[in-house]
């Protein structure tokens, strides 16, 4: 048995290991996070990804306890900064569109965090997509004149105007597709939060053979 129960007290019985998601999610986290500069190895960075891996869902989302609102927020912060460390590492290596992927699950999970809507802005720039880039300025500025009733920072807005600068006075595709061009991008976007859905969750079983 992996517990021992009296009257009084519930413990783990001895001599008995266990592998708890939540733990190893927090240690693996803190451990990265406490030396970012090992991120340029490519064999860190999948570590970290594989440990950001493990935060599938909010922790005891449906537990009210005030304890675990705390924990619930604490590991969720440790999750956002593990994703944003793992974006920025993908851009000083020079892989954008990694570090687009990663940015875009920043702004899925907290939409009022303004270093990731930079990130993902200049993802989108340093790939080609300086439409999406704009647009996604747009969107931070929406988001938070909604929640918020603020301006983007002055670093965002200087992004932006410089992103915009570089597009020139036209900002559609030279061949004039640039509609189509932003519905494959928003395509590709939609895309990489259902396969981040899907790691996070795993698969249905409908999927399984």
């Amino acid at each position: 048995m992996l517990l021992n129960a009296t009257s009084d007290w519930i413990a783990l019985a001895r001599g008995h290991r266990l592998w708890v998601d939540a733990v190893a999610f927090d240690i693996r986290l803190k451990r990265a996070l406490a030396a970012p500069e090992r991120l340029m190895d490519s064999a860190e960075r999948h570590r970290l990804a594989q440990a950001l891996a493990l935060y599938r869902n909010a922790f005891l989302r449906e537990c009210d306890h005030p304890w675990a609102g705390l924990q619930r927020e604490r590991l969720r912060t440790l999750y956002l900064d593990g994703l944003y460390e793992l974006a920025i590492a993908e851009c000083r290596v020079g892989n954008w569109g990694a570090a687009q992927q990663h940015a875009r699950a920043v702004c899925a999970e907290e939409p009022l965090r303004e270093d990731g809507h930079r990130l993902l802005m200049t993802a989108y720039a340093r790939c080609g997509n300086r439409a999406m880039a704009l647009q996604q300025y747009r969107r931070c500025q929406s988001v938070l004149a909604d929640d918020l009733g603020v301006a983007p920072m002055p670093e965002t807005t200087a992004l932006f105007d410089d992103i915009a600068r570089r597009s020139g006075a036209s900002q559609t595709a030279p061949d004039g597709h640039g509609d189509l061009v932003q519905i494959r991008h928003e395509l590709a976007e939609v895309l990489a939060r259902i396969d981040q859905h899907i790691s996070r969750t795993g698969p249905s079983p409908q999927s399984a053979i």
